[in-house]
């Protein structure tokens, strides 16, 4: 019955604090097992136990808690193995790249990245997972640079799932690269330039030996862009569209 008043002296319309995640509102006091409550600064309202209750161990699932930001609301985050989800395992990953301050120290390249409002509630990127070409597909990533080149934002108007060869294909190493252009190093002994290997077919190949870094450069582009044609035709019936036709018009250029 609503508002039945416990043994243990809690009643609906009291308030308690909760360890970690603010103020909580008894709503409705069902039996000691079942203690409705809702948060009050979310409106988060799920069911404890009394001594839950009593000893403010209860989750707010609507307050950010992943890194500060993202919130995981209430789909499942692991599976019937107590593993977590492949999607929760994205999620999550996504959001220690960009906004992990740890990860940013060991390396800058995620520094500037974000995830989208969207994307930051776990039960709405959940949902976009499951209706996406390649998720779940063994050795596939989700890529946030391929539909638009330089993007920064985790956002469904961005990402898709792509095989690991295509993301490696996609990779350029730019803050390991030096000064010369991406694909190109310089032979010392030959004072020659060289059209750095690429990843062909899985394996490494020699483009050729040049006398200037731009002639190497433009080998190397042609090159990699006759291989990532390759990877759109390779994987056509596999990933989205979007995907196929930005590999199909992907342009390598010299200050990539």
């Amino acid at each position: 019955m609503r508002g039945k008043k416990a043994t243990n002296g809690i009643k609906t319309g009291d308030i308690f604090e909760s360890e970690k995640y603010g103020s909580f509102e008894i709503i409705d006091y069902i039996d000691s097992r079942n203690v409705v409550v809702r948060f009050l600064s979310t409106g988060f309202e799920t069911t404890a136990q009394a001594v839950s209750v009593l000893k403010g161990n209860i989750k707010d699932k609507y307050l950010p808690s992943v890194q500060g930001v993202g919130i995981v609301g209430d789909n499942l985050t692991v599976d019937e193995t107590g593993k977590h989800t492949k999607e929760y395992k994205i999620w999550s990953d996504a959001i220690g790249r960009c906004y992990s301050k740890k990860n940013h120290k060991r390396s800058r390249t995620y520094f500037d990245c974000y995830l989208s409002d969207n994307f930051l509630n776990f039960t709405y990127f959940s949902s976009w997972c499951k209706k996406q070409r390649g998720f779940g597909n063994k050795g596939w990533v989700i890529d946030k640079d391929l539909l638009h080149k330089g993007n920064r934002e985790y956002g469904e108007d961005f990402c898709c799932f792509i095989p690991e060869e295509v993301n490696i294909a996609l990779t350029n190493s730019k803050s390991a690269r030096g000064e010369y252009p991406i694909g190109v190093s310089f032979n010392k002994p030959r004072q020659k330039f060289i059209a750095a290997t690429t990843k062909l077919n899985g394996a490494s190949k020699h483009l050729g030996i040049f006398d200037t870094p731009i002639e190497a450069f433009m080998c190397y582009k042609y090159h990699k862009e006759q291989y990532l044609k390759y990877l759109a035709e390779k994987y056509k019936d596999q990933i989205d569209p979007r995907a196929y036709n930005a590999l199909m018009s992907w342009e390598v250029n010299i200050d990539d």
